[in-house]
């Protein structure tokens, strides 16, 4: 699997900040990819951006055909899957381990791809 280094870098300025995240967002909440331009939200948590993750868990198994509402992709690795198991929920040490980190809906589903597709399906 080739890592995603410097994905989460690729959101660029679009309007205000959060100092504690360094993201940036647009009153419609859209981010601009370097890659893809301006797109809608999807989250990750930091080792599928790292690269180091195996597994690619959904709350639902999203489909690239279909164009989703802002935020609604989101997904985690094995290891998070283990700790949100365990906890029962997201909840501050699930979410701490996730570190989840802001990319754009394209880079998801290509992130998705190069983790042979949804863990929930298999």
């Amino acid at each position: 699997m080739k890592p995603f280094y410097g994905w989460y870098k690729q959101v660029m300025v679009y309007s205000s900040v959060d100092e504690k995240q360094r993201i940036f967002m647009s009153e419609n909440k859209k981010v601009e990819c370097f890659n893809h331009g301006l797109r809608n939200r999807a989250f990750v948590c930091k080792h599928l951006i790292g690269g180091d993750a195996k597994e690619f868990w959904e709350p639902f198994d999203s489909d690239p055909t279909r164009q989703y509402p802002d935020g609604e992709l989101n997904a985690w690795c094995d290891e998070c899957d283990k700790i949100l198991i365990k906890e029962g929920e997201w909840n501050e040490k699930s979410e701490t381990f996730a570190q989840i980190q802001l990319i754009c809906d394209e880079c998801f589903f290509q992130m998705k791809k190069l983790n042979n597709g949804s863990s929930n399906s298999k």
